[in-house]
Formats: C-alpha cells, structure tokens, sequence
C-alpha cells in the first residue's frame, strides 16, 4: 500500500534523531516501499547541508533552535538526560515546538528512583531549576534577534514590538547562563533564582503583548 499521511516523527527523524527513527520502524513505517532510502537520503543530504542554511528565514532558524533536542546526551549531563527516556521526553518537546511552528506558517507553506545514601539528607536548594540546554538558549536567543532585526528592516515593527523581543533575547541569554552554571554545578545566585520563579509570568506577559 500507499503511505498516504507523514508522520510527526519523519521530521525530527530526518534531522538525525535515531529514536524517533526506532518509534517509526516500530510502528511499521519502514515497510514502505522507498521509505528507509529516502530517509538516508534525506538525513545524507540535511548532514552535508552548510550550516548558513540553516539562518535563510525564521523558519528553518527555528528549526536549527530545536536541533540540540535531538542530540544524544553524554559526559557532563546529569545521568536522567542520557535515558532513553529523556530522548522520548525531548521529541515530545521538539514535536509541540514544530506542530506550532507549522500553524504558523500553514498559509505560506505546503502540507506536512533517586538512590538511597547513607548519612544525613542532603539540603537542596528547591526554588527552581532550568533544564540544561544551554545551545537551545543561545539559538532562541539568535532567533529572537533575528526576528527583531528582519521585521524591523521592513518597518513591520512598533517599538513595543522591538522591546518585548529584546526583553525575549535577554530572557534567553539567561537561561543560557543558568544552564551553564548548572551543567557545572555551580551555585546560582538569588536573583537567578527570581527569574526562574518569574519566568512563566514573563512569558505569559510577552504572549499576551504580542
């Protein structure tokens, strides 16, 4: 038969996720006829692609924002992001991220146990925690400017518009720095902390101004 539909999963697949490509094998998709070979074309060809590609429009830069959820976690994560697990978790995240990222484009393009230990508990500091993506931080943070200075070139831009995306780039550059600090256990200060606390409300209170 006729694979009629794509799946989700071919997206992230193609760029190189080798467990969303066993959930599509699993599933029986690798059946088709043609499929597996296309599929290594395609992953062949996004591999070699210059990586100036990847920064033509604010589509395929968001795109790039999302790759290091594909990547395979190793030395220097903590040991519950190298879990199969957490892979299936970040696809989950990368599949939300590209189910928006095509509603917003729908009319311009086509169709598609914690061990136990002995001596006294451990104090944990529990007032927030960033999840240690520090490239993911730095591309949005690149994608915020670009997408500031894009649409400003062509006077699409209020000036409430251009604030509320540096404010987005700065929040960014943030959670980058946190992210860093974590991955290298580090302590961080309270005014980080403040902004993990806050940083839903000043996400709510920049989708609410756009």
């Amino acid at each position: 038969g006729y694979r009629m539909l794509p799946d989700t999963l071919d997206v992230p697949a193609v760029l190189g996720s080798d467990v969303a490509f066993e959930i599509l094998e699993a599933q029986g998709e690798t059946e088709y006829g043609g499929y597996t070979e296309n599929m290594e074309q395609l992953r062949s060809m996004l591999q070699d692609a210059p990586q100036s590609s990847w920064t033509t429009s604010l589509y395929s830069s968001w795109l790039y924002t999302l790759l290091p959820l594909l990547e395979e976690k190793g030395e220097g994560y903590p040991s519950y992001m190298t879990s199969t697990q957490w892979a299936k978790k970040s696809l989950e995240t990368f599949a939300g991220s590209f189910t928006e990222l095509k509603h917003d484009t729908v009319l311009y393009a086509k169709q598609m146990i914690a061990e136990m230990g002995g001596g006294p508990p451990e104090v944990i500091d529990d007032r927030g925690y960033v999840e240690p993506e520090p490239e993911i931080y730095h591309r949005f943070m690149l994608l915020a400017q670009q997408t500031r200075e894009g649409l400003n070139k062509f006077g699409l831009l209020g000036s409430e518009d251009v604030e509320n995306l540096n404010r987005l780039a700065e929040l960014a550059r943030r959670l980058m720095e946190i992210s860093n600090k974590e991955l290298q256990d580090e302590v961080l200060t309270d005014e980080e902390y403040d902004l993990i606390i806050c940083v839903g409300y000043m996400l709510a209170n920049a989708t609410m101004e756009a």
